[in-house]
């Protein structure tokens, strides 16, 4: 198969995800998960884009138990992951079920960019409620979806220190949609 870079790549994303893997049968670490309503493994995915390339490459597969969260195993497995890739410079994107402290702490310990799906809380929607405003407006005099963009600095109780969390201020014909992407720590604070 004949590559298609140029040159070698500068950087690479990492995507984890978690999955259900059905079992049938008494397997050994299989379990009842609610979110699924089934017996199943929830293995964590992994997943490298390279900074020229649009396709995404399988890179590797933890067997986890069908009760882990989604984070469970997810930083030893990018600390045993990471060190691959010296040269590169790497990216971590993860939804909600991976927005713990520990795993921000450990990506920034190790100076690696994160691009997280941060679950809605009062507080975040209380900031984002301006932005969230402006795009009702723009919804209501142009109708069909609005998307604006902002950012604020955001300190969770649960944080050791402030990040930067971009807010998606989305007004659908069927309602709001904001969103939240937490990324790594502001330096200082």
């Amino acid at each position: 198969m004949e590559s298609r870079r140029a040159r070698p790549p500068r950087r690479l994303i990492l995507d984890l995800d978690g999955t259900e893997d059905l079992v049938h049968g008494q397997q050994h670490f299989a379990f009842y998960n609610r979110h699924v309503g089934n017996y199943c493994f929830f293995p964590l995915l992994v997943f490298a884009t390279c900074d020229q390339e649009r396709d995404q490459v399988p890179l590797g597969a933890l067997l986890r138990s069908g009760k882990a969260s989604a984070a469970e195993g997810a930083q030893e497995y990018l600390a045993w992951l990471l060190p691959a890739f010296p040269r590169l410079k790497l990216q971590v994107r993860l939804d909600g079920g991976f927005a713990v402290p520990a795993l921000y702490e450990g990506l920034e310990a190790q100076g690696i960019d994160y691009v997280i799906n941060l679950p809605q809380n009062s507080r975040l929607r209380v900031l984002a409620e301006p932005l969230m405003a402006q795009a009702r407006r723009l919804q209501q005099r142009q109708g069909g979806t609005v998307t604006l963009f902002g950012s604020l600095r955001y300190r969770a109780h649960s944080w050791r220190r402030s990040r930067w969390v971009v807010v998606k201020a989305e007004v659908t014909p069927q309602g709001d949609n904001p969103r939240f992407l937490v990324l790594p720590a502001l330096r200082g604070s």
